[in-house]
């Protein structure tokens, strides 16, 4: 490859494809993104509801300000005003009570320690006791082998009661995995705690688009592109990589396409990677055969009024984990009623059950958080279920990941579930593109950072916790 003009490929418009995409266009590449779907986004998109002609999130997906290298991406295209964050997460308990977590003017990480004291699902004797395990895993050493454990097994090592594991670190975990913590890893439990919840006073806040996924990466990325002399395909499944005096030359496009290529990125979720990738492009066992998947399943219910206040709440004791009012961010006044998204995340126990049978699992909870909800009825409901939503965070998960460099020269990987230092999340996708465009930087010759760095600790926290990888504080670009 050279410093020219020279055409990548990026199969898979998820965002860890169009964030390669995007970053590689920015550096002068030609760049080719193909998606085999109608709109971009992948698993974090959106699809158009044939019954009502309205764009339709697949499961609602949140931020926050930690996650650095996503909002570069935002600003990148233009989207970030279209990011609204809470400053405060509200929990509704089985009983009704509301309660709020919110930053208070102590340095981090006591910042949220008023509102955690105050929160009325925890009995004051869980709330000393997840102080302190907050305590040990800000001491905790990630890099240490002993980080590669079960986190259930770490919380009941340490006296967490099964009340504290279920209403708060289940809770926040499991939502942020996509894992239950009798498989998560502790090295990712503490990623989650320690970088996102404690490190900064404004670190955790939510961050819930405005607009649907579809929106807001559809138009935006395309004018991105074009306007740097690339484009976006969509219907266009990449079926094979031709592969000449061990390079990638072109790419083969489902129904006959052809495409000359420099340069290739894979940005699709592992099966389909193994799928594609040629034999012996990675060393080793590849991914796609020990990487296991962990499900997610979203529930879209329209009210004939309106059922709640809150723009979102935390659901502590359900298995519903969250729900999210799309109605105002929506532009829907009361007349129209209420439309929420439930997620349910992890949810492995209903892939076999029925739509009637979620949903009836699904409002009874809700009725117990929100009484508007017996009174109302429900005009419209979809139960999405994504089977292999993310990876399974494991302890062994981790082992598994391949980076984003492969055998072949010109042929890179890309995808929430390379190695990252980050979880199956949006974060952890676009960093695996922005790896990708590093990768194809320096196999040109030229070297550049691409990544952006973490959020600084903040308060107490710049002397508590000091990043030991270098990789945790990328130089920041120029």
């Amino acid at each position: 490859m050279s410093a020219g003009r020279d055409h990548v490929a990026v199969a898979g418009g998820g965002l860890a494809g169009m964030s390669a995409a995007v970053a590689l266009a920015a550096e002068g590449f030609r760049v080719t993104l193909l998606e085999r779907r109608t709109a971009l986004g992948g698993r974090a998109g959106s699809h158009l509801d044939a019954s009502s002609g309205e764009w339709i999130d697949n499961c609602q997906h949140v931020l926050m300000p930690c996650c650095t290298n996503l909002l570069d991406f935002y600003d990148r295209i233009g989207v970030r005003d279209a990011i609204r964050f809470h400053r405060e997460i509200p929990f509704i308990d089985t009983a009704g009570r509301t309660s709020f977590l919110k930053a208070s003017p102590l340095p981090a990480p006591l910042h949220c320690a008023p509102s955690f004291l105050a929160l009325s699902f925890l009995s004051t004797g869980d709330k000393l006791r997840i102080a302190r395990g907050l305590a040990a895993l800000l001491a905790l050493d990630r890099d240490a082998p002993a980080a590669r454990t079960v986190a259930l097994d770490w919380f009941r090592a340490r006296g967490q009661t099964d009340r504290a594991i279920r209403d708060f670190w289940e809770l926040v975990l499991v939502s942020a995995l996509n894992e239950t913590l009798d498989r998560a890893s502790l090295h990712y439990a503490a990623k989650v705690f320690v970088d996102a919840f404690l490190s900064h006073p404004r670190g955790w806040w939510l961050g819930v688009p405005a607009v649907p996924l579809a929106a807001l990466y559809g138009e935006p990325v395309a004018r991105f592109l074009a306007g740097r002399g690339g484009e976006v395909r969509l219907r266009s499944t990449v079926v094979r990589l031709d592969l000449r005096s061990g390079s990638v030359a072109a790419v083969e496009i489902e129904g006959g396409g052809t495409l000359a290529v420099d340069a290739v990125v894979v940005a699709l979720p592992w099966r389909a990677s193994g799928e594609l990738l040629p034999a012996g492009a990675l060393s080793g066992v590849p991914a796609w055969q020990t990487l296991e998947p962990s499900p997610i399943t979203g529930i879209h219910l329209w009210f004939d009024r309106v059922v709640t206040q809150l723009d979102l709440a935390a659901l502590p004791g359900c298995t519903i984990q969250w729900f999210f009012n799309k109605t105002p961010a929506l532009g829907g006044g009361p007349d129209e009623g209420s439309y929420l998204q439930l997620v349910t995340s992890a949810s492995r126990a209903w892939l076999d059950r029925t739509k009637g049978e979620i949903l009836d699992a699904a409002c009874g909870e809700l009725a117990g958080v929100l009484p508007e909800t017996r009174r109302a009825r429900i005009r419209r409901a979809l139960v999405l279920k994504e089977p292999l939503a993310t990876f399974s965070p494991t302890p062994e998960s981790e082992a598994a990941r391949p980076g984003t460099r492969t055998g072949i020269d010109n042929l890179f990987l890309a995808g929430d579930w390379i190695r990252t230092g980050w979880p199956a999340t949006m974060e952890g996708a676009v960093r695996a593109g922005y790896l990708a465009a590093e990768a194809v930087l320096e196999a040109a010759g030229r070297p550049r950072p691409v990544r952006v760095p973490d959020l600084a600790p903040a308060g107490l926290m710049r002397w508590l916790r000091r990043p030991k990888d270098a990789d945790a504080h990328p130089p920041q670009r120029r």
